[in-house]
């Protein structure tokens, strides 16, 4: 009698953790949508996400194609549901410009963020290689590449991955890495709390962070078009010139030391904090400045 009782007990707690585990399980919507463009004039994307991630990629085709997955787990299967309607994805297109924008419960971003619940936002999103993006998120990721236009990409807490693009690009993260590799043109990159590495044939660099080491590798054929700047209040700089790369550089630590390899002329070594002197013929400005750390020039 005694074990028909604990076998009894044992199917019991099975099925009972059974149907908590199917109550549990993750619930999810897919939203598709398809906009066709017209790329011989401007095009333009605008995205805004609190609470999620960004994923884009240029295409030779005259359409935009944006793909919102929401996901969401709770032990109440209806609360899952009702965070799945809750959380809107509004998309429009007016003319050549597509805009998306992930809205969450007025309840709050953060009520669903319990043991037993919460939601994820993931987008993608495939577009002309000569549009124009202007994307930000509160506390989610940018990742993208091949694509010609002008990019404005920022977001509060997240990194920063970008390759392969040519036109203008500005990044900034105030809590997260940035990493933009193979770019062409003029590049703005920030961020608070993060590191920053730059490749590519670029013609405009302006380099800032609080604190977190910057590393830029110029590309060959590289060429000034304006001054150029990095500056880290507490970091280390590696940076990377080709043999052929011409500029009037400065460069000036707080406390670290500057270790040049490239041949400068003209040098001005009165402190050993600070050296300035020609590479080549010489060119526009380039300043390099950390407060508290060592600056490689290779």
């Amino acid at each position: 009698m005694k074990k028909a009782v604990l076998v009894l007990i044992i199917v019991l707690v099975t099925l009972f953790l059974f149907f908590i585990s199917l109550a549990a399980a993750p619930k999810e919507e897919l939203i598709e949508k398809t906009f066709p463009v017209d790329v011989s004039k401007p095009v333009f994307l605008e995205f805004r996400d609190v609470d999620g991630s960004l994923r884009f990629a240029g295409s030779d085709k005259n359409l935009i194609q944006v793909r919102v997955k929401k996901e969401t787990e709770s032990s109440d299967p209806k609360k899952a549901a009702e965070l799945l309607e809750a959380t809107k994805v509004e998309i429009s297109q007016l003319g050549n410009t597509v805009r998306v924008e992930i809205r969450y419960p007025r309840r709050g971003i953060r009520f669903w963020f319990h043991e037993d619940q919460w939601i994820r936002v993931s987008t993608e999103i495939l577009l002309p290689s000569n549009a124009n993006l202007d994307c930000r998120l509160a506390d989610g990721s940018i990742h993208g590449e091949s694509v010609s236009g002008d990019l404005k990409l920022k977001t509060v807490d997240g990194p920063i991955e970008v390759s392969n693009t040519t036109g203008s690009l500005l990044a900034h993260s105030a809590d997260g890495r940035i990493e933009l590799q193979n770019i062409k043109g003029r590049v703005e990159a920030s961020s608070t709390d993060g590191d920053i590495s730059i490749s590519g044939q670029v013609s405009r660099l302006a380099v800032d962070t609080s604190d977190g080491d910057v590393s830029v590798e110029v590309g060959p054929q590289a060429i000034m078009e304006a001054n150029w700047r990095i500056e880290t209040s507490d970091g280390d700089v590696d940076l990377i010139v080709p043999k052929d790369f011409s500029a009037d550089f400065t460069f000036q630590t707080g406390d670290g030391q500057i270790d040049c390899q490239v041949p400068l002329t003209g040098l001005d070594t009165t402190s050993k904090r600070r050296l300035s002197g020609k590479l080549n013929q010489g060119s526009k400005l380039f300043t390099i400045s950390t407060g508290d750390g060592k600056i490689l020039v290779r």
